[in-house]
């Protein structure tokens, strides 16, 4: 399995706090099955400024700890990205990290609790420039939540997203899974990922997640979101043959009900 969303470089974001629980988490996800993972730290102004530079550093300095403990697990780089208006100018000036450096996708973070009025502008101009968003854990988003339909028209505008395996497992609680499970079947995710960031309260692990969603959708098309869709991504090339997405027929409170 490959999982595209990680914070496993240490003491660098919320993340793994220091090089041992980086293992750890390595480990984990090794265990789990998972081959690939690539490490996305929070890259957003005025909370985790720092530049490309930095969690390349940190990536080294895993890669080597890696090789040193015989932990069979590739790392990629990339990063999580907080929503601006400027973001394909700061891609352009490689201010922040595309996943694997292919300039093709990017991991993009909305806040929880709204939808940024200028998100279809964003989306539209990195689309237009030729990078793919990929909206992370849209499931926990308030406003998604009550009504699906909202990531609706970001994928229709060719975005893709990815829900968190821990939301799938009920971690986040009933809102979190209901709508991550009503966003698969309306064919509206694409990824699974772990979101990792500690080995207690936020472990990795893609498993126990793809045998719910493959109890949904089938096992070849869960299977998909963890193995054949990130490995694409991680090349650069496009996804092709996606299920047509659909809207909700009652867009408000379906969760409630």
């Amino acid at each position: 399995m490959i999982d595209i969303h990680s914070h496993i470089l240490p003491n660098l974001d919320d993340g793994a706090k220091n090089i041992e629980q980086a293992l750890q988490l390595c480990r984990m996800a090794e265990r789990d099955g998972v081959k690939t993972m690539v490490a996305t730290p929070h890259m957003m102004d005025g909370q985790f400024s720092f530049g490309p530079e930095t969690i390349l550093l940190r990536f080294a300095e895993l890669t080597s700890f890696l090789k040193k403990a015989r932990i069979n697990l590739e790392i990629l780089p990339g990063a999580e990205i907080h929503i601006t208006p400027n973001l394909v100018q700061k891609i352009i000036r490689r201010e922040v990290l595309t996943l694997n450096h292919t300039g093709r996708y990017i991991l993009l973070e909305l806040p929880f609790q709204r939808i940024p009025p200028q998100t279809k502008e964003v989306i539209f101009d990195l689309m237009l420039n030729g990078i793919t968003p990929i909206i992370a854990h849209p499931e926990r988003n308030a406003e998604v939540q009550e009504d699906p339909n909202k990531l609706y028209d970001f994928i229709s505008l060719g975005a893709l997203s990815q829900i968190t395996a821990s939301s799938l497992t009920g971690r986040f609680g009933s809102k979190a899974r209901k709508c991550a499970i009503r966003l698969i079947e309306q064919n509206l995710t694409h990824i699974i990922a772990s979101d990792t960031h500690s080995p207690d309260l936020r472990p990795p692990g893609l498993t126990e997640a793809v045998k719910t969603v493959g109890k949904i959708i089938g096992q070849e098309a869960a299977w998909n979101m963890v193995s054949l869709f990130p490995e694409k991504i991680l090349r650069g090339e496009p996804l092709d043959r996606l299920p047509k997405p659909t809207r909700s027929k009652s867009s408000s409170f379906w969760f409630f009900r």
